[in-house]
């Protein structure tokens, strides 16, 4: 470019010393740019108001279309708009392949310097006369002093001269650096020099938004000054040989002022110097979307590890005259995270380079610190910048030649010991202290900002004093009606009956259990893992180290499960609506579903605790998406009502009063100039109207229970409050006279006035009331959201079906809205994977051992594994479609007896479907929660009807008759009603906002009728339910203490099902069985029925769906139909059922010599045979029992009469035993500790030193595995008759630790994959949040 005519020095520049007059003519400004950003032209035009002109200015274009900066915008033209060339000479030089702004820098003068070296030196002429000679030829040689600039700072007007005057004042310094403040408001500071600690850790002790007032312009000797605005010495330049080139881009400054420092150079700021800096690459501006383009290579301020906390508040919003954004157009574009992983990798870079430490130690130690601050990271919910610390590490780590290089370079300079330059360093604790003391300052401020005023405490207050007393008024009539239904077994320690079964004993044997592949039922099945155990377990280890036993624990939750439920709908509701009516409603049609009801009187545990932990999901899920409703009450609406009449004749006497001593006024010449409004209405004027203010809040001032003004007329009469405004009012009196004008129309009396106020105002507070107001999302909710899902998954695997494609589809709708939709909608998807994760991975144990069973083909187990809740198989009428639909899980007819009350109960259960279906009227977000709620709920009956049509198991009904079981459609039945109410409250809530903008008066009267009527509806089918179940016999002549299969309440008081001697052996080492005989009914039609049990009754682990099904599958074809089967033989097809058949028997004959034998093969340590007065089975079995040689005789308790079994090999039975024989003699058994799951124990060596035959008293599977001293040992079969079945292994003679268990790949595999998730979703779960200040 050419270069300029001589100017006349101004009187800033006469005002310079002579030396640094001097030094201006020979400085030389470098800007490095990539193109022409977003911020060059104000940087340019501010470097061509400088006071003290630099003699030339360099600027380097860094932009290519290799590296994809810049737009490709000639920098000429920015140059010559911004009037620089007509100032001083330019000259502009193209370096892309510089990575920094050193290199930058370092090329550009180096391209300056060939230029300048390739042709003649100029001759001086006569108009050069007075001009610098490095204005001439632009050599970098003539230049004295480098002024570095970027490409987003612009310097203030007198920046140059004082740097100069500092400079020349002291020759020591080689680089001095201004102050830094606001890029729009110079009033805010940034930085005055650069402070850090030895690890590079950067100290700005500046407060955010802290005002410039001189508080730091005492500062001058720093550790390290930015490189933006920064003056350095050439030959301190060319002495440390400029920036390293291996050094990270953020860490520039500090590396460039270190290495001065060392070789005896004065780093100095000079606070009257003050550039503004946009700070583009800390806020992230640099490549963000919407952004314009701007370079690479600028720096932050020059130092290592920037801070990581918010930048300064922004200026003004009008956008400069320069072309660069405005502050608003920037603002929302800032992003520091953006910019996390390079300012960490400068940290880091420039830590390893300076430390004097050892370097292998000190990179292992940066991984180990990136570990830890990854997990905190993750644990403040910033996944991304948890991948950023590892990233920022392992770079730093991977670099070992790099930063040797950088150290030899440091090294280099040794006018200045080390030890001098540490004393600049700070402490650490300095930094966390003014850390935390900016955080506290900054919440402090923020907390001020966020007050509410003392009218909105006061409407706050009364709206949750309204709503606390109506949850307590639902809670308590929620607990009448379960405390009346459970009145029985309320004082009982624990309960038994139904499909309830016992939890055992201790929460490790529930935790162990549930990751094995061995279900502990009978003699043993092969199943999938079972997580809900596992969930189990967790409350259940909680309960026990406050002495609360899992039973215990099950039987409170029964007592409680109303209450809970009501309040888990109550705030799920909230999340919809925040209408107390309708979250009341919603409370109570939650508690009092039929799906609750039923399963608590049936004790089916697994639909009870996906009853009770749906809502909380659903409002961690909302939360999570920021779909939940919030409140925000309307300052000064307290109390708003509608004017009286009396008020209105009131304030018409006021006026006329007032009209007549204006008029007085007027007749004695005191009046004002004409057309001057009186005082009322130049208050009135004076107001700001807020007819036309913009509602900022929801409806939740309408939400909040106390709609202002709500008998106001409707939109009617807003549009005449609109037209009111429009009349010209009056003028006042003048001395004229008092007759109005002609063309004005007469003045309103103040009556109509105060009214058409009153009605702008219901109007305003109206239109308010249609603006919703949602939360703004959170992860930590998605991850409660998952491990709620994950747990109701875990307890009924087949919800996955409905549950899973149902967040899928969330996703998708998230991805589609961040992609397309407005800017607000962006957000949600990703963090719902915290929820899918967990939910999707949970059942994929019992999903997967389904799929293989379907791969076999067999089909129909593969559906029974997944709709079949652990329990008890217990009989009751199946459903139709109706009744599905209206959410009862059995037959009602069977129920209710009489066709009208069974038409008022079914009308009764219909009004939520209806509400489900009118909400789809609805638009605007409820609209689409009430679409959604509809979608999940048609898939949950879907869910219901395949799980109504599959046979499960078989079970007794009341009268003493098997009969086969069908699935329980409760939790699919529970997810449908949650549905529906969803849709249900969305629509209520929107149609009862448009009822408040457009009803009359009557909607005042029928809002509570109809709200007292809805409530009702719930409280009458909770009632009759506990009125039924308190008063009535679910059987004729039978009473429900001791009706097992009674269809609405099954539940009674535990007692002592065992004999106590009996326990002790289930305890013991060998952990022997109990079998149970017991008969099925009275009379000719009675049969013996047989029971294994491996604890005091039934326990959890013995009820599992794959067992359960195991069973079914064992018995004859006619068994899995769906019609009931009674009175029929059963075909045992399974050789472990067969073998303990015909064991029992011979026993209960009398005939069986060898029936201990075999029962202990069974691992059976006691016989229990339950008697009944006058029942000839119980009589013959006791009978046979008391003569079969083996079954000693111990006890007659009230639970009946037991035998101990003795086998002929073996002092007692056990479910593991070391067969080992000598010769001819008969085999020697020998008991090895096994409780059923992965068991290691010692066993000596062989008496008789040859090979022996370890037994278990489990099915023989391919899953099981034996280890000796870590060697495999080999499967075998006992070929003993009916031992068969039996799973056994060689052992060799010689002793050691013997380690038996069963697993599978694909089940530890899973295992630690569900392990893995729930323990990372808890940690995502916990609230901790990374503070981000507004």
């Amino acid at each position: 470019m050419t270069s300029p005519a001589p100017a006349a020095p101004s009187g800033a520049e006469s005002a310079l010393g002579a030396g640094a007059g001097r030094a201006q003519d020979e400085t030389l400004a470098v800007v490095v740019t990539a193109g022409v950003t977003a911020f060059l032209p104000r940087a340019l035009a501010a470097l061509a108001a400088q006071s003290a002109l630099p003699a030339a200015v360099l600027i380097v274009d860094v932009a290519s279309r290799a590296n994809g900066l810049g737009d490709g915008t000639p920098v000429e033209e920015a140059v010559e708009a911004s009037g620089l060339d007509l100032v001083t000479a330019v000259r502009i030089l193209r370096a892309p392949a510089a990575p920094t702004l050193g290199g930058a820098v370092a090329r550009g003068l180096a391209l300056a310097q060939e230029r300048a070296a390739a042709r003649p030196r100029p001759e001086t002429s006569e108009e050069d006369e007075g001009r610098p000679l490095l204005s001439l030829d632009l050599d970098p040689s003539d230049a004295q002093w480098f002024w570095l600039l970027h490409d987003d700072s612009a310097p203030e007007p007198g920046c140059l001269a004082e740097l100069l005057q500092a400079v020349t004042t002291a020759r020591s310094i080689a680089l001095a650096g201004p102050k830094q403040v606001d890029w729009d408001n110079p009033d805010l500071l940034l930085e005055v020099g650069l402070r850090a600690t030895g690890s590079a850790r950067r100290a700005n002790d500046i407060v955010s938004g802290e005002i410039d007032q001189g508080q730091h312009d005492d500062r001058s000797d720093v550790l390290a000054v930015g490189t933006a605005g920064a003056l350095i010495s050439r030959q301190a330049w060319e002495e440390v040989g400029g920036t390293s080139s291996d050094m990270p881009m953020l860490a520039e400054g500090l590396e460039l002022s270190h290495a001065l420092r060392l070789a005896g150079h004065r780093v100095v700021v000079v606070p009257n110097a003050v550039i503004r800096h946009r700070r583009a690459t800390y806020l992230g501006l640099r490549g963000a979307k919407g952004a314009a383009p701007v370079p690479a290579s600028a720096d932050v301020s020059g130092g290592a590890g920037a801070p990581e906390e918010s930048a300064p508040g922004e200026g003004a919003d009008a956008p400069d005259a320069a072309g660069a954004p405005s502050p608003a157009a920037t603002e929302d574009l800032a992003d520091l995270d953006r910019s996390f992983r390079a300012r960490r990798t400068a940290q880091l870079a420039a830590w390893a380079t300076i430390s004097t430490r050892p370097l292998t130690p000190l990179l292992a130690w940066i991984i180990l610190l990136a570990l830890g601050r990854a997990a905190w990271r993750l644990l403040t919910k910033d996944p991304g910048l948890a991948s950023d610390e590892l990233a920022a590490a392992l770079t730093v780590a991977s670099r070992p030649a790099r930063i040797r290089r950088g150290r030899r370079r440091l090294a280099s300079f040794t006018a200045v010991p080390r030890s001098v330059l540490a004393q600049l360093y700070l402490d650490p604790a300095e930094i966390r202290a003014a850390r935390r003391d900016r955080d506290r300052q900054e919440r402090q401020r923020i907390a001020r900002a966020a007050a509410p005023s003392e009218l909105e405490l006061r409407e706050l207050a009364a709206l949750a004093t309204r709503r606390r007393r109506t949850l307590g008024i639902v809670l308590v009539l929620s607990a009448v009606c379960g405390l009346a239904a459970l009145s029985d077994v309320l004082t009982a320690r624990s309960v038994m009956g139904g499909a309830l079964a016992s939890l055992g004993e201790g929460w490790r044997a529930l935790w162990d259990s549930a990751w094995s592949t061995w279900a502990d039922s009978a003699d043993g099945y092969p199943t999938a893992m079972t997580p809900f155990l596992a969930v189990l377990s967790l409350p259940m280890a909680l309960a026990g180290a406050v002495g609360i036993s899992g039973d215990v624990l099950v039987h409170l939750l029964l007592l409680v499960s109303l209450p809970l439920a009501a309040a888990g709908a109550w705030f799920a509701a909230g999340t919809v609506t925040r209408r107390t009516a309708l979250r009341a409603w919603a409370a109570l049609t939650w508690a009092a579903a039929p799906s609750l009801l039923l399963a608590v009187g049936q004790g089916r545990l697994a639909s009870l605790i996906v009853h009770l932990l749906l809502p909380w999901a659903l409002v961690a899920l909302a939360r999570a998406v920021g779909a939940d409703r919030r409140d925000r009450v309307l300052s000064g609406l307290v109390g708003a009502h509608l004017i009286s009449d009396d008020e209105l004749a009131q304030a018409e006497g006021i006026s006329t009063a007032r009209i007549e001593e204006l008029g007085e006024l007027g007749e004695h010449g005191e009046s004002g100039e004409p057309g001057e409004p009186d005082e009322f209405e130049a208050s009135d004027a004076s107001r700001p109207r807020t007819d036309d203010s913009r509602a900022e809040g929801p409806a939740d001032a309408v939400d909040g229970e106390r709609e202002p003004a709500e008998g106001a007329d409707g939109a009617e009469d807003a549009e005449s409050a609109g037209a009111d405004e429009t009349v010209p009012e009056e003028g006042g009196a003048d001395g004229a006279g008092d007759e109005p004008s002609v063309d004005a129309p007469p003045r309103q009396p103040l009556s109509e006035r105060l009214a058409a106020r009153i009605r702008r105002a219901a109007a305003a507070a109206r239109a308010t009331a249609a603006v919703e107001h949602y939360g703004p999302g959170s992860p930590t909710a998605a991850a409660v959201a998952g491990l709620l899902l994950a747990a109701i998954t875990a307890a009924v695997p087949a919800t996955a079906a409905v549950i899973v494609p149902a967040l899928l589809l969330l996703i998708a709708v998230k991805a589609l809205q961040r992609a397309f939709g407005p800017r607000q909608a962006s957000g949600g998807a990703r963090r719902l994977l915290l929820t899918l994760i967990p939910a999707a991975i949970t059942p994929a144990p019992v999903w997967w051992r389904a799929w293989r069973l379907r791969e076999a083909g067999d089909g129909a187990s593969a559906l029974r594994l997944l709709v079949t809740d652990p329990g008890a198989p217990v009989v009751a009428p199946a459903p139709g479609r109706t009744d599905l639909l209206l959410g009862s899980p059995i037959d009602l007819a069977s129920l209710i007896p009489g066709a009208h009350a069974l038409l008022a109960v079914r009308l009764l259960l219909a009004l939520v479907p209806i509400l489900a279906l009118a909400g789809l009227l609805a638009s605007g977000r409820r609209g689409g929660k009430a679409r959604a709620g509809v979608l999940v709920a048609l898939g949950a009956l879907a869910l219901a009807v395949v799980t109504t049509g599959t046979i499960v198991g078989t079970g007794l009904a009341p009268s003493g008759a098997r009969m086969t079981v069908a699935g329980w459609p409760g939790a699919a039945q529970s997810l449908a009603l949650a549905g529906m109410l969803a849709a249900g409250l969305a629509g209520a809530d929107a149609a009862r906002a448009a009822l408040v903008q457009r009803s009359r008066g009557w909607f005042q009267i029928a809002a509570p009728v109809a709200s007292a009527l809805v409530l009702a509806l719930p409280l009458l089918l909770g009632g009759g339910w506990a009125l039924a179940v308190a008063h009535g016999d679910r059987v004729p002549g039978q009473a429900r203490a001791t009706n097992p299969g009674a269809p609405l309440m099954a539940l009674r008081p535990a007692t002592q099902q065992i004999p106590l001697i009996a326990r002790e052996l289930q305890r013991a080492p060998e952990a022997s069985r109990v079998l149970v005989l017991d008969s099925s009914g009275t009379g000719d039609g009675s049969a013996l029925t047989a029971s294994l049990w491996r604890g005091d009754g039934l326990v959890l682990t013995d009820a599992l769906p794959g067992p359960t099904g195991a069973r079914l599958q064992s018995r004859s074809g006619q068994a899995l139909s769906a019609a009931p089967t009674a009175g029929e033989p059963v075909d045992l097809t399974d050789a472990a059922d067969s073998s303990l058949a015909a064991a029992i028997a011979d026993a209960v004959a009398g005939q069986g010599k060898t029936a201990a034998d075999e029962l202990a093969a069974h691992g059976v340590g006691v016989v229990l045979l339950t008697t009944r007065q006058g029942d000839e089975t119980t009589a013959t079995a006791r009978a046979g029992l008391a003569s079969t040689p083996g079954l000693e005789q111990l006890a007659r308790t009230d639970a009946g009469v037991a035998w101990r079994v003795s086998p002929g090999d073996a002092a007692q039975s056990a479910r593991a035993v070391l067969l080992e024989t000598a010769g001819d003699e008969r085999p020697s058994a020998f008991a090895v500790p096994f409780a059923g799951q992965a068991t290691t124990t010692p066993i000596p060596d062989s008496a008789s030193g040859g090979d022996r035959v370890l037994v278990l008293a489990e099915r023989a599977d391919p899953g099981w595995s034996a280890t000796l001293n870590g060697q495999t040992l080999q499967t075998t079969t006992v070929t003993n008759g009916r031992g068969e079945w039996q799973q056994a292994f060689v052992v060799p003679a010689h002793g050691g630790e013997l380690a038996l268990a069963h697993s599978t790949l694909d089940g530890r595999i899973l295992a630690a994959a569900i392990m893995t998730v729930w323990a990372i979703t808890a940690l995502a779960a916990l609230p901790l949040r990374r503070r981000r200040f507004a």
